[in-house]
């Protein structure tokens, strides 16, 4: 059966998976730019089939979401947990455990209380976000309709940033001006500096009759697939041009960084609509609170 794989690499399991397991997901699994399966989800495993091209995608299952077949490897599903009742043969076993869950619990409210409780969580506080704003210098990108994309890159990202400093996040910039910065020492910034994720924020051209709004992605990476999917609906949701959807790449500055990381094109500086729009400085910030919530319920449901 030739059915489509997800695209998950990491880790492995050791307990044998069977046709006719109910299994669950591991974690989220976007295929094609959609969510095929939530983690925690209960599939349950059709038969085994091998992949013809990759051979660990071999557990074919219905994703219910979309309706679809799809191969999954040990790294998308593992076999429930044993159940908590095994433990009524060993009662000394029983009482440890939910002694040693009753402190784990009470250290968990002591360090939220000493982390200060605020509006953003223990996993989001002065995280570190990268955001790279496309083009500069002697790179204009494109020069459409009296709009010339470096400028109005930067300054969508410059007000991204302040967005994103305002809810917590430390945030590093691939340029601040109007310099030159090649691809390769963008993508060295946010690797040096550990970035949790990476925005790169560009503006589309050609052909004029294209308008909208595209988020693009490394297809090897699903986590990158749920940041663009998050960017994609806030910047498409909030200035209301054509929604044109999420697309997978292999664009420089999205396959050659280790965290999750997205490609925005927010408009087609082109189309002459798209350009009149983009002058607007309120429309500009409205492309950065996108960004900025996305990053954050990103971050915030990882």
């Amino acid at each position: 059966m030739n059915v489509p794989t997800s695209d998950d690499r990491d880790g492995q399991v050791t307990t044998e998976i069977n046709a006719g397991d109910a299994c669950v997901a591991t974690r989220d699994i976007l295929i094609d730019g959609r969510v095929a399966f939530s983690r925690g989800e209960r599939a349950v495993v059709e038969r085994i089939d091998p992949n013809a091209q990759r051979p660990q995608y071999r557990y074919v299952v219905m994703s219910s979401k979309l309706g679809t077949w799809y191969q999954l490897s040990e790294a998308d599903i593992r076999l429930p947990e044993q159940p908590v009742g095994r433990f009524g043969r060993n009662k000394a076993a029983l009482w440890l455990a939910v002694g040693l869950a009753a402190i784990a619990v009470v250290v968990i409210v002591i360090v939220a209380v000493l982390a200060g409780g605020g509006g953003n969580s223990m996993s989001t506080a002065g995280a570190l976000i990268c955001i790279d704003a496309g083009h500069g210098g002697s790179d204009t990108g494109a020069v459409e309709n009296g709009v010339t994309e470096k400028d109005v890159n930067l300054d969508i990202a410059l007000r991204a940033r302040q967005l994103l400093e305002g809810k917590g996040y430390r945030v590093v910039m691939t340029r601040e001006a109007d310099v030159t910065v090649t691809l390769a020492r963008r993508c060295a910034i946010a690797q040096e500096a550990d970035a949790t994720v990476l925005l790169s924020i560009h503006n589309n051209s050609r052909p004029p009759d294209a308008a909208g709004t595209t988020t693009y992605y490394y297809r090897g990476s699903p986590e990158g697939g749920r940041l663009a999917a998050f960017v994609q609906s806030e910047v498409a949701g909030r200035i209301r041009r054509p929604d044109r959807g999420l697309r997978e790449s292999r664009l420089y500055m999205v396959r050659n960084v280790d965290m999750p990381s997205a490609l925005l094109e927010g408009v087609f500086l082109s189309n002459a609509e798209d350009a009149v729009l983009i002058r607007d400085a309120g429309f500009r910030q409205q492309i950065a609170d996108g960004v900025a919530t996305a990053i954050d319920s990103y971050m915030k449901n990882r």
